[in-house]
C-alpha cells in the first residue's frame, strides 16, 4: 500500500487577518501567527496574571506617560509574524489605532511557563531578527528574568540573569533595567536615579 503524507497547508498573514473579520477567531482567542502556522496558547494561570500584572505596573512607574505599555496585544513582525507579547514599551505615546510593528518596540517581555520552550526557541529568534532591541523572559519555571540584548545575526547576543532574591529583587532590576532602555532611547524617566540593581542586568 502505498504511504500518502498529509499535505500541510501554510498561511500567509493576510489570511490570517481574514479569519478574524470572518469571525472565525475573535480577540478574545489567543492564537499567534509565525511562517505560516497558526499557533493555539494555552491559559494563562494565577501567577502568570499577576506577573504581567506587576511587570506593567513596574513599567508604568519608570516610563511615565513618554511611551506606551502595550499588554498581550497584537505584535505585527512584517509579513512573517504576529505575536501577543505580555508586555511591549513602544517608542511613542501615540500609537494611533493601527497594531505596533516591530520598529516601534523598545522592549519586548514574555512570561514564560508552560510556554517557556516557544518563547525561547521562536519568539525570541523572530525578535532579535527584526531588530527589537531588548527582549525579557521572565521564567516562572526557575524563578529568573533574564534580559536579552544586542540582535545582530538572527539572534540577542547577550543575555544578563536576575534571580528571586539577589540584590535588590526581581521589580527593581526590571525597573532599572527599563530605565536602561530609556538612556539609550535619549530619553530618560523621571526618578530614574538611585536603582541599586541596575549593575546586576548591565
Amino acid at each position: 500500500m502505498a504511504v500518502v503524507e498529509a499535505e500541510r497547508y501554510l498561511f500567509t498573514i493576510e489570511e490570517f487577518d481574514r479569519l478574524f473579520e470572518a469571525d472565525i477567531f475573535t480577540e478574545d482567542d489567543r492564537v499567534e501567527f509565525v511562517d505560516g502556522e497558526i499557533i493555539a496558547m494555552s491559559s494563562i494561570g494565577g501567577r502568570h496574571v499577576g506577573t504581567i500584572v506587576r511587570l506593567t505596573g513596574t513599567a508604568y512607574r519608570a516610563v511615565g506617560d513618554s511611551f506606551a505599555i502595550s499588554v498581550q496585544n497584537p505584535l505585527r513582525i512584517r509579513d512573517r509574524a504576529s505575536f501577543l507579547p505580555d508586555l511591549a514599551i513602544l517608542r511613542t505615546a501615540n500609537v494611533g489605532n493601527v497594531v505596533p510593528t516591530a520598529d516601534l518596540v523598545l522592549l519586548v517581555m514574555e512570561v514564560s511557563e508552560s510556554s517557556r520552550n516557544y518563547d525561547r526557541n521562536t519568539k525570541l529568534l523572530a525578535y532579535a531578527s527584526a531588530g527589537i532591541p531588548e527582549a525579557w523572559i521572565c521564567d516562572l519555571i526557575d524563578d529568573r528574568l533574564e534580559r536579552h540584548t544586542d540582535p545582530r545575526d538572527g539572534a540577542y547576543q547577550q543575555v544578563a540573569v536576575a534571580r528571586r532574591g539577589v540584590g535588590d529583587g526581581l521589580a527593581q532590576c526590571a525597573r532599572a533595567a527599563v530605565v536602561g532602555v530609556l538612556h539609550r532611547d535619549g530619553r530618560a524617566a523621571a526618578g530614574s536615579e538611585g536603582c541599586r540593581c541596575a549593575a546586576t542586568l548591565q
